[in-house]
C-alpha cells in the first residue's frame, strides 16, 4: 500500500478490515500506529530552530568527568573564645589568644592564632592520614603542611574562610568571626 492509502485507512477508524489489510500483517500495523497518534492529515510539525538544535546537542554531549570530589564541612568542637576562663586568667591577655578546633569524619583540625602589635600568629595542624597531598586555604592563601600536618604563618588579620583539601576531599571550615567576646 502506498503512503497515502495507509493514511485513509487509519483515518477510517472502526470499519472493517478488507482487501490488502487483511492479508498484510505489516500494512495493518502500519495503519493501527497511525491510528494510534492521530496525525492522518494534519500538517507536519515545524522544524526546530538552529539554536535549539544546537542546545539539545550539547546536552546529549558527554562532557569529561573531572574525577569525583567530596565536600564535607567540618563541625566546631571547641572555641576557646566561648569558653570562661579561670579567674586567675581571665585579663585581656586571655583574649589575645585563641584556640579553635574543627572535626570532619577522621580528621581533626587544630587551629590556634595569636595576636601580635604588627599582626596575627597563626598555626594549624591537621589529623588525618597522609599530609602530603592536603592544601590549607585561609582566603586566598594556600599553605602545605609539613611532615608532621602542621602549617604556620603571618597576617595582618585573621582569615574568616578556610577550607582543607585532602586529595579528592573538600573540608569547609565554619565561617569564623574575630569580634573579641565583650567583658562583663
Amino acid at each position: 500500500m502506498s503512503r497515502k492509502e495507509l493514511l485513509m485507512a487509519a483515518r477510517r477508524k472502526g470499519e472493517k478490515i478488507s482487501g490488502h489489510l487483511a492479508e498484510c500483517q505489516e500494512c495493518r500495523e502500519a495503519v493501527s500506529l497511525l491510528a494510534m497518534f492521530d496525525m492522518a492529515g494534519r500538517l507536519p510539525l515545524p522544524n526546530a530552530g538552529e539554536g535549539m538544535i544546537q542546545r539539545a546537542a550539547s546536552i546529549a554531549m558527554v562532557k569529561p568527568k573531572l574525577g569525583r570530589v567530596k565536600e564535607f564541612l567540618a563541625e566546631l568542637i571547641f572555641d576557646s573564645w566561648t569558653v570562661p576562663h579561670p579567674i586567675g586568667v581571665r585579663g585581656e591577655g586571655a583574649l589575645e589568644h585563641r584556640r579553635i578546633r574543627f572535626q570532619s569524619e577522621s580528621t581533626i583540625i587544630d587551629f590556634r592564632a595569636e595576636q601580635k602589635q604588627t599582626g596575627w600568629n597563626f598555626i594549624a595542624q591537621f589529623g588525618i592520614e597522609s599530609v602530603s597531598n592536603s592544601i590549607l586555604i585561609a582566603e586566598k592563601l594556600k599553605l602545605n603542611p609539613d611532615k608532621h600536618g602542621i602549617c604556620q604563618w603571618v597576617g595582618k588579620k585573621p582569615p574568616r574562610n578556610m577550607m582543607l583539601l585532602v586529595g579528592d576531599k573538600i573540608i569547609k571550615l565554619p565561617e569564623l568571626t574575630w569580634k573579641k567576646p565583650r567583658k562583663k
